[in-house]
Parts: structure tokens; C-alpha cells; sequence
């Protein structure tokens, strides 16, 4: 007799490939309803923005030669695409000045790259919050 797998394998790809998102809801609990110190919430948000800038499913927001959108999916909000030349162009167009806006734009153009925008800032707000709490801890000791 075969073992029963509990989680199939179209599940576990699928909760592989969102993790992230399910840290968001882990990190509120830790810090509400387990009171857990901030180094371990620290740690949490860390692995979370982690994921929502390089492996949270985004629009890739690089333009083509024809001036319109990549429309294929990037790795990230950060990231690109597959192709070579949109891989880091995401960062190239945060980074310049005069295409910030562009940028901005193309991943906030999709509601993947919206919750993974704002999962992002949740994430980062929960970071510094634990950090500093953590530099006050430390401070008093």
C-alpha cells in the first residue's frame, strides 16, 4: 500500500510559489495574538519583503520596442521577466529619476503587482516597527 499524500501536488506547487503571502497573516499573529518578541517578527518580515521584491508574482514592466508593456510576468516586483533584457530593467527605471513614475505604473497596472506592492509595505512597515523595537530593547538592557 502507497502512503496518501495529505496535500497534493498542484497545492503544495501553488503554496510554494506564494509563501510570502502567507507570512503576512503568521507575522500579525506573532506579533498580536502570540506576543512573540521582534526578533523572530524581524525575521519573518525580512523573509517576506524578501519575497515580494524578488519572487512574488508581478507584471514585468519593461517596455517594448513598440512602447507598450511587457505583458508577460516578472519574478518580483523588482525583477523581470525571461528575457534577458527585461531582467533588472524594473531597477534601472526605479533608480533614474525621470522613469520612476513609469515604473511604478507598470507594476501597479495589475492586481498581482498591487497586492504585491502592498504586501511589500506591510511587510517593510512591520520590519522597521520590529527593528526599532528591537534597538529599544537593547538600549535598555
Amino acid at each position: 500500500m502507497g502512503r496518501r499524500k495529505v496535500v497534493k501536488a498542484r497545492t503544495r506547487r501553488a503554496l510554494w510559489r506564494n509563501w510570502g503571502y502567507l507570512m503576512l497573516p503568521l507575522i500579525l499573529w506573532a506579533w498580536f495574538i502570540a506576543q512573540l518578541g521582534p526578533a523572530p517578527i524581524a525575521v519573518m518580515s525580512t523573509l517576506a519583503f524578501g519575497f515580494f521584491l524578488f519572487q512574488a508574482q508581478a507584471p514585468c514592466c519593461a517596455q517594448t520596442r513598440q512602447g507598450e508593456w511587457c505583458r508577460n510576468n516578472a519574478s518580483g516586483i523588482l525583477g523581470g521577466c525571461y528575457l534577458k533584457n527585461h531582467r533588472w530593467q524594473n531597477v534601472r527605471m526605479l533608480v533614474d529619476r525621470a522613469t520612476r513614475q513609469k515604473a511604478v505604473n507598470g507594476v501597479l497596472r495589475g492586481v498581482d503587482g498591487k497586492a504585491a506592492t502592498v504586501s511589500a509595505a506591510i511587510a517593510f512597515c512591520a520590519l522597521l516597527v520590529s527593528i526599532g523595537l528591537l534597538l529599544v530593547n537593547m538600549s535598555k538592557a
